[in-house]
């Protein structure tokens, strides 16, 4: 998960969390990292406890305090589920999240910057308005999707052109020298880009291979490849020089 740069919450703050939690997200939250965690002990039979505890939490959450917690909870069973080889409660889980994160509204853009998170407050027409933490949310969310739909053979859940939230801007480290801040502003900066490649391989693909591709002329559809290229080279030539391979 080095490349998902998904929430705020830090595992030290998690750990202040009452279990069981009274507030079905973070009830939702603490169980589904439970589960996950579960995998990598000898007893792997507790996951399964911690999975059915947060199936029976989720739709009040989803209904009654829809957050980033919630939206972190499923993807964190998404991936879960598909590492046990359940495809079909991986499929549903993606999906949720991918529906609640669309239903406030995380694909729209919005010009406050204020540094607002999702749980806090909306805006007067119920979108949530624009900060870095929503940014990362959304496309460590559109990351996951991707990956699980391809996995899986099946539709991406947010199509390409839903999305008008901004791409991840990473932040500068505070310290450059500090080998750890370091590292973490790597992470970033590959996240970043691996949401512009997916963006772009998702809006070339949708384009060419849509059910009106059919009725393309070979020109039309030799003017998207090229966009698509050039969409591609425009990503490279944008490389810093920390993430280019040398020789």
């Amino acid at each position: 998960a080095d490349y998902f740069y998904i929430s705020v919450i830090t595992l030290d703050e998690v750990k202040k969390w009452k279990f069981p939690s009274r507030d079905t997200d973070k009830q939702l939250l603490l169980c589904s990292i439970f589960a996950y965690a579960s995998i990598y002990t000898h007893q792997k039979s507790v996951a399964e406890i911690f999975v059915s505890e947060a199936e029976a939490v989720l739709l009040d959450a989803c209904r009654y305090n829809l957050n980033e917690n919630v939206l972190q909870a499923l993807l964190i069973l998404s991936c879960f589920e598909l590492g046990v080889a359940r495809d079909s409660l991986s499929w549903i889980f993606d999906a949720m999240c991918a529906s609640q994160a669309q239903y406030i509204g995380l694909h729209l853009e919005n010009n406050n910057r204020g540094e607002v998170l999702p749980s806090q407050k909306t805006d007067k027409n119920g979108i949530i308005p624009m900060s870095p933490v929503k940014s990362a949310l959304f496309w460590s969310i559109i990351l996951q999707d991707r990956y699980i739909t391809t996995v899986l053979g099946r539709g991406c859940r947010i199509q390409y052109f839903r999305i008008k939230t901004p791409f991840y801007i990473p932040r500068l480290p505070k310290d450059s020298t500090d080998p750890e801040m370091y590292d973490n502003h790597m992470s970033e900066i590959v996240f970043s880009l691996h949401s512009r490649l997916w963006y772009i391989h998702d809006r070339s693909m949708s384009q060419i291979y849509s059910f009106k591709a059919d009725y393309l002329h070979n020109s039309h559809r030799m003017i998207l490849l090229k966009q698509g290229f050039t969409s591609l080279s425009t990503l490279y030539n944008s490389f810093p020089e920390e993430v280019i391979l040398k020789p």
